[in-house]
This record gives C-alpha cells, structure tokens and sequence, in this order.
C-alpha cells in the first residue's frame, strides 16, 4: 500500500531526491505551501517510492518537471495517482495549463504516454531532437579536427564577460527587429549557465552569436541553446563556435558526455546533426510536449 504526501517542507522533500534528476534537485528543496514548485511524493511503508514535481510561472501556465516511479512499484496505478494529485493542487493554485516534456528512448515513456492519455492531455507533438554523445566519439568527429580561422573583427569571449553595453543592444535590436527565435534567446537560457565553454562570438565588439550550454550533472554537459546571426550564417561562424565549445569541454577529461538539444522547428540544424554528428553519437532520440488545460 502506498501514500501519497504533499512535499511542502525541505526536510521531507530532500528524502525523494534521488527519485528526479540533478539539474531540479534544488527546486524540489524550494517547496513551500504558497511557492512556485509543487511537489508530491509516494511512499510506501516510509520508503520513498515516487515523485511528480511541477513549476508554476506568473501567468498562470505551469510545466511538470519530472514524475517518476521506483522500478518496483510499476503498474500499480501509483504514476497515475501522483500526476492527478499534482494536477489537482495545481488547479488549487489557480493554474490554467499544464505542460509537459519528456526525451524517447527509455521503457517508460510507453506507460508515461498511457498516463496523460487517460488524463485527457494533447496528443504529444516532437518538440527537438535529443543527440547523445560521449567524450571518445566527440575526438573522433571529424569537423573538430579542423580550424576554423576568423577574420580580426570577431572575437569568441566567455559568455560571462558579455557587457551590460553589449546586453543592452542585443536586447534592444531583439525589440526592433526579431532577429533571434525566441526558444533560442541567450537571454532566456543564461542563468546558472555553464562557464567552461558557454561562449559568444563578437563582430566589430557587437555580439552576433552564442552557444549556450549547462551541466547537467557531473560528468554531462547540455549544448542548450545556440545561434548566429542570419547575415552570417552562410559563413560557418557557428561551426568556429561549436568546435571551440566542444574542445574546451574535451580539455576536461572529468566531463565525459554530452547532450544537444535541436528544436524542430529548425530543419537545417537537425539536417547537420543528422549528416554530421549521428554516426558518432550514443543515441538520437526526440523530446515530446504534451499540454493540458484546467478545468
């Protein structure tokens, strides 16, 4: 028999840890009765067996950030019971969406995509490719091997040493002219960034380019967001960018895996991952989004 429990206080909350992933361990301790994160656990005999976890943003959407069943206690109905629970306080929080994403490729997605069936969620729709690779095959990619020499007006600088100058201008030329999709806005994807090798390109002392990444955990690093200009991009200036991104990771023998994430909606990036990047990876599978609106 199993019980669910409202994680409302860190203490408890940290007993479930292990039971979501590293990146969003630190929001599962930032639970409280009125926060942004909601949090519901299973247990069974004071042995945590499960976790649904979800984030609420101002506007009244919220996103499930991880829900998750001990191997053990599969097919019982307990992954069911947790996502209805969290939906249920969600909705007493006076959300009026719910979002979910998650990666293919692993034994529970089938039960996962069974769950929001039955929940009357939206048929899932691909949202990006998911590219798997270690540190060996990344040595063996051969456009890494190459150099890829800049004319002097650029310059790659650590993302962390963008000024408030260069901030202000890429902001404001984004207002103007709407040159950078959205899902790919640095800006949107810079906080608690990874510092080895989120990186940026200058033109002229004007930012044009970035790759943006985060450490997923100790020895992973996810390649999150990444763009040129679109005036430069039939040059290659981001594929200077990648290898460079790439080969400072690669200088840490401690980082030994590596994740990009392509949206769709980019068919040219996916077309490169595909024909430059697939015989070297681990796995190539793809993220799916899944909305529900509160009744």
């Amino acid at each position: 028999m199993s019980q669910l429990v409202t994680l409302d206080n860190p203490l408890v909350a940290s007993f479930y840890e292990a039971l979501t992933f590293p990146v969003f361990r630190s929001k599962l301790y930032a639970t409280a009765n009125e926060g942004a994160i909601v949090a519901v656990g299973a247990n069974s005999h004071q042995k945590p067996i499960g976790l649904a976890m979800a984030e609420i943003f101002p506007d009244g959407r919220s996103s499930i950030l991880s829900i998750f069943v001990d191997a053990s206690y599969r097919n019982q109905g307990i992954g069911t019971a947790l996502l209805e629970n969290l939906l249920n306080q969600l909705k007493q929080r006076n959300c009026q969406s719910a979002q979910i994403v998650y990666v293919t490729g692993k034994p529970t997605i089938i039960a996962l995509e069974k769950i929001l069936a039955k929940n009357e969620w939206t048929t899932p729709k691909p949202r990006m490719l998911v590219c798997n690779c270690d540190r060996t095959q990344m040595l063996k990619v051969p456009w890494l091997q190459k150099e890829y020499p800049l004319p002097p007006e650029f310059e790659i600088f650590p993302w962390t040493e963008i000024t408030e100058q260069q901030r202000v201008l890429l902001q404001n030329q984004q207002k103007n002219d709407k040159w950078i999709p959205e899902i790919l806005n640095p800006f949107v994807h810079d906080y608690n960034l990874e510092t080895l090798n989120s990186i940026g390109l200058r033109h002229n002392n004007e930012v044009v380019g970035w790759v943006i990444n985060h450490r997923l955990c100790a020895n992973t690093i996810r390649y999150t967001s990444s763009y040129m200009r679109p005036d430069l991009q039939k040059l290659g200036r981001i594929l200077a960018l990648y290898a460079e991104s790439i080969k400072r990771q690669i200088a840490n023998p401690e980082i030994t895996k590596a994740v990009w994430t392509i949206p769709f909606v980019f068919p040219s990036m996916i077309a490169f991952a595909k024909k430059r990047m697939a015989e070297y990876l681990i796995s190539m599978e793809e993220s799916r989004e899944s909305f529900k609106t509160m009744n």
